[in-house]
């Protein structure tokens, strides 16, 4: 089996490490655990499909999306983007304001058009879906309690 190529690599206290294991790319955390994935195999039916996964910090977050995250979806740009918070942990409500007036923008010059959600089933990571879901403009974007209803949405478009 081929090992997995390091993308990069923080290493400093709320570091992490990227890597790539064929068509998905993983974010760990410096307990070696999978905070954010992209799924590149569904970007041949125009979506690109990331997700967050337990805790992460707000910088995490910013550093992540505004990093590697921001580059793949530019080598690999489609009109749909399916975010996953099923296992999302965590508020990120301080970032709310960043993502739906600098972030979601950037990515819609560069074509996005909509955007499915799947909801958490933790507390504070709901609320701060909820409240991103609120403030986001220039995008059709819907939150889904199931992967398979946000896939079914975004494939009627």
């Amino acid at each position: 089996m081929r090992h997995p190529e390091v993308i990069k690599e923080k290493l400093e206290l709320g570091g992490y490490k990227v890597i790539r294991r064929q068509s998905s790319i993983e974010t760990l955390n410096n307990l070696n655990q999978v905070i954010h994935f992209i799924d590149l195999s569904y970007t041949q039916v125009d979506i690109f499909y990331h997700g967050w996964i337990g805790y992460r910090t707000n910088d995490q977050m910013k550093d992540i999306l505004t990093g590697h995250f921001k580059d793949i979806f530019n080598e690999h740009p489609t009109i749909n983007m399916l975010t996953d918070c099923s296992k999302m942990k965590g508020s990120f409500m301080d970032l709310n304001n960043w993502y739906v007036k600098s972030f979601i923008p950037e990515l819609t010059t560069l074509g996005l058009k909509n955007n499915a959600n799947v909801f958490p089933t933790e507390t504070s990571a709901q609320i701060a879906v909820k409240d991103w879901n609120d403030k986001v403009q220039g995008i059709n974007n819907m939150t889904f309690f199931s992967l398979n209803e946000a896939l079914s949405w975004l494939a009627l478009l």
